[in-house]
């Protein structure tokens, strides 16, 4: 007989390990629920995790703001702003420019002259020749032959050769009225936040727009002109922005420019900051309520309205929503917040910086002092704009504008305007106190004012409860005891750790952090070994800053 022997069945084929791993896991959910839920009524359900909870914006009740009643440029005073350069000057002044580049080897010749307020640039060929560099150097050369002083010389694409700017020897004055009625200030945008600069050289008008800008930095020596031009700024905008569109801060440790300002309807708290805890306390509230938009702006969007910037949020308002002024943090004579809360001032700047201009938040810092313990590469590295009047060397005309220049200008307003690119010189428009108290006394008198007293508390409340004049709160915070501590060494006349150990009956460590504060806001020398160290800070100074001593 044939026997076939019985065939095996065939082993199923091997499952792939993800898939047994994936078909376990479903048998075993499946042994635990059936049809009508779970088989074991003693296992608790896994719990569903709760939503996050979003932080909730506090609504601020809305104000409804009456017509601002702008001020009419009639209170202002009209000026000659016209050049007053003859003929013979520029021809004189020509031939000058080229017998002295003639002497030098350097043949050349006029292809244009344009008279400003303040200077006359002559346009010169590029010569068949040497170099730029090589003609640009003699710009001391010709100031002594042309009898002046100021002569810059530069290369200019746009003239497709070199420009000389000589000073003219009758300067006129730019008038803050003329500025104001020109096309360039009077053109609308929701956007921008424009302010009076002055003229050019071309005459023609310059205005500023903060928006743009982001932020500025203004410096100049005494006599430059850098309160009058601060003055231009702000009176200008109160020009063109009611109280709803533009709120200010200002900050004045001198507690003599921005005095006249007090009261006004565009300030964001009823008085003009004085002391360096009040500024300090003011730029944290500055990047509070910076977060506090970016939430608000965060809501609209989730709610279907995409808003980044506050343009764009003021522009999609539901009926009970605020408008969102925006704000200028305008600070006079920087250097002095600076010398006594330096850390913290830094932190506070660097962060509104880089953040705040979509918030509608903008800085505009002044000093006398450009030097580099002022304008520290994070200031410098966080204001893009630089608006230099007059300084006293080179050295702080390159701390200012990464080049030299602003030590050639004139004074009285001669300013040189960097936003990208080369600086632009302008001649900076002029308003007397007179025209200011006219035009301040007009905005009270005709407006209603309106501040929110929660800010004034948040301000007016140190950060941790104490008195904060720098560097934070805590041990390592600058406190009344570090204050107390400088007045003892300045009156003394001499510092060192036993010396405030015993005067305050503090320890040795608290009072060697105090010593090292001295010494990084260079109140006191550096330590030298057995040398004493020398007090730097006079007891006017320290009294000027600081109150009387105990």
């Amino acid at each position: 007989r044939d026997i076939t022997p019985p065939t095996e069945p065939e082993a199923p084929a091997e499952e792939p390990t993800s898939g047994r791993i994936f078909g376990e896991m479903q048998r075993s959910n499946a042994n635990l629920f059936d049809d009508d839920g779970p088989l074991d009524e003693d296992t608790p359900e896994p719990p569903v995790p709760a939503a996050p909870q979003r932080k909730e914006v506090p609504k601020k009740k809305k104000h409804v703001w009456k017509k601002y009643r702008r001020p009419d440029v009639s209170l202002l005073s009209t000026y000659e702003d016209r050049p007053t350069l003859s003929n013979e000057e520029v021809g004189r002044n020509s031939g000058i420019i080229l017998d002295t580049l003639r002497r030098y080897k350097i043949e050349t010749h006029v292809i244009g002259v344009k008279a400003g307020a303040s200077v006359t640039r002559y346009d010169l060929a590029m010569p068949e020749t040497g170099t730029i560099s090589n003609v640009t150097r003699y710009d001391e050369e010709l100031a002594v032959y042309l009898q002046v002083k100021g002569v810059n010389m530069y290369a200019n694409p746009e003239v497709r050769g070199i420009s000389v700017e000589v000073p003219n020897d009758k300067r006129s004055t730019v008038g803050l009225r003329s500025i104001l009625e020109s096309d360039e200030f009077k053109k609308e945008s929701p956007e921008a936040l424009l302010f009076a600069l002055g003229q050019d050289v071309e005459g023609r008008c310059v205005c500023g727009n903060v928006t743009d800008m982001t932020h500025i930095l203004v410096a100049g020596m005494t006599g430059s002109g850098k309160s009058i031009a601060m003055h231009s700024m702000l009176i200008s905008m109160l020009f063109k922005y009611s109280p709803e569109e533009l709120r200010l801060i200002l900050i004045d440790p001198k507690q003599s420019e921005f005095t006249l300002y007090e009261g006004i309807p565009h300030l964001m708290i009823n008085e003009i900051i004085t002391t360096a805890p009040k500024a300090v306390a003011a730029l944290r509230w500055a990047v509070d309520e910076m977060e506090r938009r970016y939430t608000l702006f965060n809501e609209k969007t989730r709610s279907g309205v995409a808003v980044s910037k506050i343009d764009e949020y003021n522009q999609n308002l539901t009926e009970d929503e605020e408008r969102l002024p925006k704000i200028l943090v305008v600070v006079d004579e920087f250097s002095d917040l600076m010398m006594t809360a330096k850390k913290e001032v830094e932190e506070k700047i660097q962060r509104l910086a880089q953040k705040a201009r979509a918030a509608g938040i903008h800085l505009v810092l002044a000093t006398q002092r450009p030097d580099a313990t002022v304008i520290t590469g994070v200031i410098k590295s966080n204001l893009p704009t630089r608006i230099s009047l007059s300084v006293d060397s080179d050295l702080n005309s390159r701390i200012m504008l990464d080049e030299s220049g602003a030590e050639k200008l004139l004074g009285y307003g001669d300013m040189l305007v960097k936003t990208t690119g080369k600086p632009r010189r302008v001649q900076g428009s002029f308003i007397s106190a007179s025209e200011r108290q006219r035009v301040i006394t007009f905005i009270r008198e005709n407006n209603e004012t309106y501040f929110d007293e929660s800010i004034a508390e948040a301000i007016d409340k140190p950060e941790g409860g104490g008195q904060s004049s720098g560097g934070g709160g805590g041990e390592d915070g600058v406190n009344e005891t570090y204050i107390k501590a400088l007045g003892v060494v300045v009156k003394r006349g001499q510092a060192s750790i036993s010396l405030i150990q015993r005067s305050l009956g503090i320890g040795y460590n608290h009072a060697g952090k105090i010593i090292e504060w001295m010494e990084s806001q260079g109140f006191i020398s550096a330590f030298e070994g057995s040398k004493a160290r020398t007090v730097l800070l006079t007891k006017e100074e320290y009294e000027s800053r600081f109150g009387g001593m105990d």
